[in-house]
C-alpha cells in the first residue's frame, strides 16, 4: 500500500512540471511547476533548492504562486534571466537571486521578495528550474517538490480572477490600464521593463 502511495506522489509530481526550450537563448531551457503545500520556512527552502541545483548544474526559485500571472510570466521572467546570465548583463549576483528579479520585475531584491517571494504563510507555489539539460531540469523539480513535501498542482499558476486584484497591486496596474490589456500582458509588460535599466 505504501509503495502505491508513493508511485502515485511521484506520478503526481511528474506530472505537474513543463519543460520548454527558450528561444534564442543559446540552448537554455525551463521547467515550472505549480503546488500545493504547508507553510515552509523560505531560507530553508532556499538552501534546499541550491543544493538540488548543486548536485544538477541547475538552478531552482520558488514563489508564491498567488503572485504568477500564468505559466507564460515565468517563461517570460525565465528567458530575460537567461539572456541576462548570457550577456554577462546581472542585475543580482547569483542566477537563481537574478530570476527572482526578473519574475518580480525589480532589480532590488529585496523588493522583489516583498513582491513575489514565499512567506511563512504561503500555500501555493510556483517553481522555476533554469539549466541546458531537460533531463535535469526535470528531476530538479521532482527534488524539490519531494525534499519541501509540496504535492504537484499545475492549476495554480494559471492566472485566476481572484489573482487579479493582488497583482495589479504589486505590479502597480491602475484601472484604467486594466480596461486597455488584459493583466496578464501588463505583467510581462512590467517584467520585459528589467531589461531597460
Amino acid at each position: 500500500m505504501k509503495d502505491s502511495i508513493k508511485e502515485c506522489m511521484t506520478a503526481s509530481r511528474r506530472n505537474s512540471i513543463k519543460v520548454f526550450t527558450l528561444a534564442n537563448c543559446g540552448g537554455w531551457m525551463v521547467g515550472i511547476a505549480g503546488a500545493r503545500g504547508t507553510e515552509l520556512k523560505p531560507d530553508r527552502a532556499l538552501q534546499h533548492l541550491r543544493e538540488i541545483g548543486e548536485r544538477l548544474r541547475v538552478t531552482t526559485q520558488i514563489f508564491d504562486a498567488q503572485s504568477i500571472a500564468g505559466p507564460i510570466h515565468l517563461i517570460h521572467a525565465a528567458r530575460g534571466a537567461a539572456l541576462a546570465f548570457k550577456s554577462k548583463r546581472l542585475h543580482a549576483r547569483s542566477l537563481d537571486l537574478e530570476i527572482l528579479c526578473w519574475v518580480a520585475g525589480e532589480r532590488q531584491i529585496k523588493v522583489a521578495l516583498e513582491k513575489v517571494g514565499v512567506k511563512p504563510h504561503t500555500h501555493e507555489f510556483a517553481l522555476v528550474s533554469l539549466g541546458r539539460d531537460r533531463k535535469k531540469i526535470r528531476t530538479a523539480l521532482i527534488q524539490a517538490l519531494k525534499k519541501l513535501q509540496l504535492h504537484g498542482a499545475p492549476e495554480v499558476l494559471k492566472l485566476s480572477p481572484q489573482k487579479i486584484p493582488k497583482l495589479c497591486k504589486i505590479f502597480n496596474v491602475g484601472k484604467v490600464e486594466l480596461k486597455t490589456a488584459p493583466v496578464e500582458n501588463l505583467v510581462l509588460e512590467r517584467v520585459a521593463l528589467l531589461s531597460t535599466l
